[in-house]
């Protein structure tokens, strides 16, 4: 596997792949595949059309194309897919939910490295911090190191496999369904849950993890602190906790960061989801550094799912790592090189971890997940 990582970064390196923007941007032509209430929600509303030049629009329905046609307003033209055929160097980028029935078919008219579905491109897009082409050339022993810490066969497939599907997706040995398993922040093979538990839960959303981990321990926890920075989600969150009895839980307004201040963050793709580095539709939202927030509290888990901000929040819970040792779940998809040095960070603060990679979605990049126990 390891081979297989050296094959698909001299390959980036050779045809610009480290980024899906950069497929994107290196090819002449660029059109948008699916046309339906994915597209409708995240097209206009993302600009898709003006930031990547999009000459075409591309549906296998006749009568979807016909009625986008009378709507007008287009500045692509739309086509049907066997017109790709007479298009050179063209990106294809997919808005579907579950894109894999579109590849299968374009594939007769694209070649597969062409073809970019929209939340990778979105998330290299949103998640860029203006990294060039030399930047992850300079990061290839880094990347190749990382892949001998990992505990196990199945973290290592996980990694090497999940990078290639970002870079160098014809060398994949497995597609994201195959390496897909549940549930997500809590595998059994590497999280021991115990009742004691005091969770630290960075990105609580709506409480959709807490849902799970109450499900996990019978609804027996010390403590669990619950961070979002979004009014509205948060909100939602206290909803839940109040309405299903969750009395060990404390939510905190925050989003989670390297210091303790005050901060943008912007609407993502979808409407509810946000980030610190998207700079559209923004808002002000105050961060807290864990080693300040909780100082006096004790951390046995520590889950982290915030758009992209994990490594700045990572430093800022140094302390709570190096002397508590809790449990961590990180996500690593936000960025190609946190596949990397999120692993590497865990490791050089608590060198007794154990660093083990998993995936939790079916069908596309997100929800890949380091974990350090």
């Amino acid at each position: 596997m390891k081979e297989q990582l050296i094959e698909a970064f001299d390959y980036a390196k050779q045809h610009h792949t480290f980024t899906k923007t950069d497929i994107v941007r290196h090819s002449k032509n660029v059109c948008v595949y699916g046309l339906g209430k994915y597209f409708e929600d995240a097209f206009f509303r993302q600009e898709i059309g003006k930031r990547f030049s999009v000459r075409w629009l591309c549906d296998r329905s006749s009568r979807r194309l016909e009625e986008l046609r009378k709507r007008g307003g287009m500045d692509a033209e739309l086509i049907l897919p066997e017109k790709l055929k007479e298009m050179k160097d063209t990106a294809v980028i997919l808005m579907l939910g579950d894109p894999r029935s579109a590849i299968e078919q374009l594939r007769q008219y694209v070649s597969p490295e062409k073809i970019v579905t929209f939340n990778d491109l979105i998330l290299d897009d949103l998640m860029s911090t203006g990294h060039d082409e030399d930047y992850y050339i300079g990061q290839r022993e880094d990347m190749l190191e990382t892949f001998d810490l990992l505990e196990d066969e199945k973290s290592r497939s996980v990694y090497a496999n999940a990078i290639c599907l970002r870079i160098a997706p014809h060398l994949a040995t497995a597609s994201y369904e195959e390496l897909f398993e549940e549930p997500q922040y809590f595998p059994a093979d590497i999280m021991k849950l115990s009742e004691t538990e005091n969770v630290a839960d960075c990105g609580a959303y709506i409480g959709d993890t807490l849902e799970t981990f109450h499900e996990l321990v019978g609804g027996k926890c010390e403590a669990y602190y619950a961070f979002e920075l979004d009014p509205e989600n948060y909100g939602k969150l206290q909803e839940k906790a109040k309405e299903k009895r969750f009395s060990y839980v404390t939510p905190y307004p925050y989003g989670v960061w390297s210091k303790t201040g005050d901060m943008t963050y912007g609407t993502m793709s979808s409407s509810d989801s946000y980030s610190i580095y998207n700079q559209r539709e923004t808002q002000r939202a105050h961060v807290v550094a864990l080693d300040d927030c909780l100082k006096d509290k004790k951390v046995s888990l520590i889950k982290m799912d915030i758009e992209g901000a994990e490594m700045e929040a990572l430093r800022g819970c140094k302390k709570i790592i190096k002397t508590q040792s809790p449990k961590m779940a990180v996500c690593v998809y936000h960025r190609l090189e946190d596949m990397w040095q999120i692993p590497r960070y865990l490791k050089s603060v608590h060198r007794e971890y154990k660093i083990y990679m998993r995936h939790h979605a079916k069908w596309w990049v997100s929800e890949t997940v380091c974990y350090g126990v």
